[in-house]
């Protein structure tokens, strides 16, 4: 068997990779039966072209491919089992589950705030619990919020990180806005909600003072 063994690289779970080929050579005069061939692991055989008997001085291929059903690597084995005896090559590959994308909580509320300052900061995480990275991260923020991106643009499987969300009131009362936060995979929508106060104010009493007559 020409190669001995392949290595088909990673594949989503669930996915198929492309095929690779294993030539069966028949280095003698005489003729080989072939009487089974055989695939164990996570493997199948897409194409054959060896039939029952291979002529000498010859060969014939073999088409494996890789389907994995479980997150990491795999092995297992092609065998082909003729009238010079059986053959065996080694092979193995990678299976990856997809990235996936989790943010929590969808919600904030902030204390009440003064007018013109800046909140404490309060975090939403983005999670990919996946093998594979969550890529095309993209973070925008609407109302009087602001927002730092400490994820980039992509995430690493099984992996987490943080958008940190702070309030700026423009106006006494209720104010509100939205953390949206974008990927590959789709979009999350955080609600974000607090409450703008007048800042401290002095006054003078009583206003105007009257010292009356004087002489």
């Amino acid at each position: 068997l020409s190669p001995g063994s392949l290595t088909f690289g990673s594949v989503l779970l669930g996915k198929t990779s492309t095929a690779q080929d294993i030539t069966v050579s028949n280095t003698g005069s005489n003729a080989a039966t072939i009487s089974n061939i055989a695939v164990v692991g996570d493997f199948a055989i897409t194409a054959n072209t060896c039939g029952t008997s291979l002529a000498g001085q010859s060969g014939c291929t073999l088409s494996i491919a890789f389907k994995p059903v479980n997150s990491g690597t795999s092995y297992g084995s092609l065998t082909v089992t003729d009238s010079a005896g059986t053959q065996t090559a080694q092979l193995s590959g990678t299976g990856q589950s997809p990235a996936t994308d989790t943010v929590s909580p969808t919600s904030l509320t902030f204390a009440t705030q003064q007018i013109g300052t800046t909140s404490a900061a309060q975090a939403v995480t983005l999670t990919n619990t996946g093998d594979q990275s969550l890529t095309q991260i993209q973070v925008v923020v609407t109302g009087v919020f602001t927002v730092v991106n400490n994820c980039g643009a992509s995430l690493s499987g099984h992996a987490s990180c943080s958008m940190d969300v702070s309030y700026v009131p423009t106006k006494i009362g209720a104010e509100s806005g939205t953390l949206t936060v974008t990927d590959v995979i789709g979009s999350h929508t955080v609600t974000l909600a607090g409450t703008g106060e007048a800042g401290p104010s002095v006054t003078l009493a009583p206003s105007p003072l009257n010292f009356g007559g004087y002489g």
